[in-house]
């Protein structure tokens, strides 16, 4: 399998830009982010509730949708994250919509009325841990003050070394890897996306090739440990998802084009901020200022 295309020129321009990937933001780029951020939360609380509520396909996915964004937004501003004490009850939930969720992806393949009990009986234990998350999240309130830094460090990190494992050794679990940094990538521009809607868009559509591309071959195995497949099927089966996720190297390449490509253009807004700032100062009394 051919390697992607990252030359040494490449390597050193990513490690130039990973040595500075955190981002300072101006005080107008704090306060959009911080208003995009309420956004997304109220998303987030909505989704829960309604999976709290019913278990049905679609909600399932909204609210893995809604922890993945939580997480996300806990990476690039951690001060917005939800509280340490909520950790538990994020993954005890995370557990039960995944079990859910890949009963429904191997349902869509066919076997809907054999998987039936065994859904039913996986979304029961659903309502506990959704009802008590919802809860939480109807009383969370966020920072009144916006954040200073986006830090886009730990999530470049993340990438690069995925990028790099799936790479050196393309096995569905690094793979998958790969996918699930895509993932966070792809949602991570939700938080930034009024500060560079071009390129935050450029990026997302980059991301989610390469997650629904390599999606299709982790259905592939969703559906044989679904139907507990001897252990010659399921060789079988990691066999074709490798062959399903052929051609995935392209499409990491123009992701990676595109991350760095929106860290310029978030640094470049900023910089622009912070010499409007200057150039046309507040006319507003020292006391009168926002804190």
């Amino acid at each position: 399998m051919p390697k992607p295309r990252r030359g040494r020129d490449h390597g050193q321009r990513r490690r130039e830009i990973a040595s500075r990937t955190d981002v300072e933001l101006s005080e107008a780029a704090s306060l959009t982010v911080r208003e995009q951020v309420v956004d997304l939360v109220a998303t987030v609380r909505a989704a829960i509730a309604r999976v709290a509520e019913t278990a049905d396909v679609d909600a399932v996915h909204g609210a893995r949708v809604a922890l993945r964004t939580l997480a996300v937004v806990e990476l690039l501003v951690p001060s917005y994250g939800p509280p340490r004490a909520w950790t538990t009850l994020r993954r005890d939930l995370g557990k039960h919509l995944a079990a859910v969720r890949d009963l429904d992806v191997a349902a869509l393949r066919g076997w809907a009325d054999e998987l039936a009990e065994a859904r039913r009986r996986a979304a029961e234990g659903l309502s506990v841990p959704a009802w008590e998350l919802a809860q939480r999240l109807a009383s969370w309130e966020l920072p009144a003050r916006g954040p200073s830094t986006l830090r886009l460090g730990l999530l470049w990190s993340r990438w690069e070394r995925a990028l790099e494992r799936a790479t050196t050794r393309a096995t569905i679990t690094e793979l998958h890897r790969l996918r699930r940094v895509a993932r966070e990538l792809r949602l991570g521009t939700l938080v930034v996306e009024p500060l560079a809607p071009a390129t935050s868009a450029r990026l997302r559509r980059s991301a989610q090739r390469l997650s629904t591309h390599l999606g299709q071959a982790h259905d592939v195995i969703v559906v044989a440990l679904a139907h507990s497949f001897t252990r010659s099927a399921s060789q079988r089966a990691a066999r074709d998802a490798l062959r399903l996720a052929r051609g995935w190297e392209s499409l990491a390449h123009d992701l990676d084009r595109d991350l760095g490509a929106l860290l310029t253009a978030l640094r470049v807004r900023c910089a622009h901020d912070e010499r409007a700032s200057v150039a046309s100062p507040s006319v507003a009394p020292p006391s009168h200022r926002p804190s």
